[in-house]
């Protein structure tokens, strides 16, 4: 136990005063921050320098229906931009358009059809839909005045509030949408940023041969059991920083994110949902960086490393793909996802997501916590035999036949 702890905190402090992890908190903060502190900044800029009406993008209508109401009815809906009535022509118009001087325009051809124009339409542009249900409710209105109705009660018809209410029994995955995905992205990163660095490190610490003049004062078991959980806590640390920084941002910003429902959903996350998140996430990071750690043992020099781990990055990105698929079907409770929960290198992503996205049973929870569990351990103690072994053999990478033999033999 003294070995363990004497390199953990070695290796511990390391990490935390090497220059790529604090640059990588650091620039994630930031990016975190500034992302969600936009909507404020462009508030502040659009109300500044004389006012907001002045920063507002230009629309023309061209009413060719002559009907009465439409420049009103569109300055009513479309309130981010300034609009201006012109009898010019359409050519005129799309010229303007293209030089930049006016945003969109509308040319109304009569009372139920109308002409678009803007020089690039984005995936976002929702201006097409919401002048279409402008026209439709102003010919509502026309045509129920035809039948000799009173304003009241056209307006009574219109504005008929149809009442719902959504009663489920299980879970609301609209509302966990944003938390499963966020687990999905960090744990992913993680894996793959500190995977990388253990085998590396591993590496490179046998090619310098410091890994032999280690082995003679600590076990191999100590070493790899205090490089994975240093790496295993020191994400933990960086991933709460960045997670805590970015409450405080939605907190400071809330206002001016209303209208982001993937933001706005995100916090504050359920305990339950966050317990659950801390849970798969610490065993999912030590069953690959236990795998990592032996695969880096194996090189003979740090460029070897790259070749030994991609079966483990590709098993790790197989897994994350399945998921995200299945995410995005919004089928998460498939026969693939459900097989995924159970097998050790999946289940600690796939099992979140059901959790999060679907009602799963408590006793499926437990087995696949408990498989994991014991994947991780089994790995852990392989890892270690695989490191030992790995110590002693240098020159090119051995192939999977001779692993396998050795660890029988150790």
């Amino acid at each position: 136990m003294k070995e363990f702890m004497t390199i953990f905190r070695f290796e511990f402090k390391n990490l935390l005063k090497n220059k790529v992890y604090i640059g990588i908190t650091v620039g994630l903060v930031l990016l975190i921050a500034v992302l969600m502190s936009i909507p404020r900044i462009k508030s502040i800029l659009s109300s500044g320098g004389g006012g907001g009406s002045q920063q507002k993008k230009v629309m023309w209508i061209k009413n060719e229906s002559k009907t009465k109401g439409i420049l009103e009815a569109f300055t009513e809906v479309f309130t981010d931009y300034r609009i201006e009535e012109t009898a010019d022509t359409t050519e005129n118009i799309k010229e303007q358009i293209s030089n930049g001087e006016v945003d969109c325009a509308f040319v109304i051809n009569d009372e139920k059809t109308f002409t678009y124009l803007v020089q690039d339409l984005s995936m976002y542009d929702n201006n097409f839909a919401m002048a279409t249900g402008v026209l439709q409710s102003m010919y509502s209105v026309k045509q129920l005045e035809n039948l000799n109705l009173s304003s009241s009660e056209i307006s009574q018809i219109l504005n008929t509030e149809i009442k719902g209410q959504a009663v489920f029994t299980g879970m609301n995955s609209v509302d966990n949408f944003s938390y499963v995905y966020l687990m999905l992205i960090i744990l992913f990163m993680m894996i793959q940023m500190y995977g990388t660095i253990i085998a590396s490190n591993v590496a490179s610490e046998k090619s310098s041969r410091a890994m032999e003049l280690l082995i003679s004062c600590a076990k191999p078991s100590s070493m790899i059991n205090a490089k994975v959980l240093s790496h295993c806590l020191a994400s933990l640390i960086q991933f709460l920083v960045i997670l805590g920084v970015a409450y405080f941002a939605f907190e400071f910003n809330k206002e001016y994110l209303a209208g982001n429902w993937l933001i706005s959903d995100l916090f504050p996350i359920p305990m339950n949902i966050l317990v659950y998140m801390f849970v798969f996430y610490l065993l999912g990071f030590a069953l690959y960086a236990f795998m990592y750690g032996a695969a880096g043992s194996l090189a003979s020099k740090p460029e070897d490393t790259s070749m030994l781990t991609l079966p483990i990055m590709m098993i790790d990105l197989a897994a994350f793909y399945i998921v995200i698929f299945s995410l995005s079907s919004g089928n998460v409770n498939s026969v693939l996802m459900k097989a995924c929960s159970f097998i050790p290198f999946t289940a600690s992503i796939a099992m979140f997501t059901r959790i999060g996205m679907a009602t799963v049973p408590f006793y499926e929870v437990v087995i696949s916590i408990g498989i994991l569990l014991v994947s991780t351990v089994l790995v852990s103690v392989i890892a270690k035999k695989i490191y030992r072994i790995g110590t002693m053999l240098y020159g090119t990478p051995p192939k999977f036949g001779a692993i396998i033999k050795a660890l029988k033999e150790a």
